[in-house]
C-alpha cells in the first residue's frame, strides 16, 4: 500500500509539473511548485486525520489554490 501511495504522489507531482510548464512556468519553477503542492496536500491530509478536521484541510487547500492561481513571470 505504501508503494502505491508513493507512486500516486509521484504521478501527481509529475503531471502537475507538466501542466505548470504548459501554462508558461520555467521547468525548474514548475517542478518546485508541484513539489510544494504535493507536500501541502500531504500536510492537509495529515492535519485532517490528526484531529484538525475539514477546517484545517480547507485552510491548506486555500493556500494551494492561491499558489496555483499565480501567473508565471514574464
Amino acid at each position: 500500500m505504501r508503494d502505491l501511495a508513493t507512486a500516486v504522489l509521484k504521478d501527481m507531482e509529475r503531471l502537475l509539473a507538466r501542466n505548470l510548464e504548459e501554462m508558461g512556468w520555467a521547468p525548474a519553477q514548475a517542478v518546485a511548485r508541484a513539489a510544494i503542492v504535493v507536500a501541502a496536500w500531504q500536510g492537509a491530509v495529515f492535519l485532517s486525520r490528526g484531529g484538525g478536521g475539514i477546517g484545517g484541510f480547507r485552510h491548506v487547500l486555500g493556500h494551494i489554490r492561491a499558489l496555483l492561481a499565480e501567473a508565471p513571470p514574464t
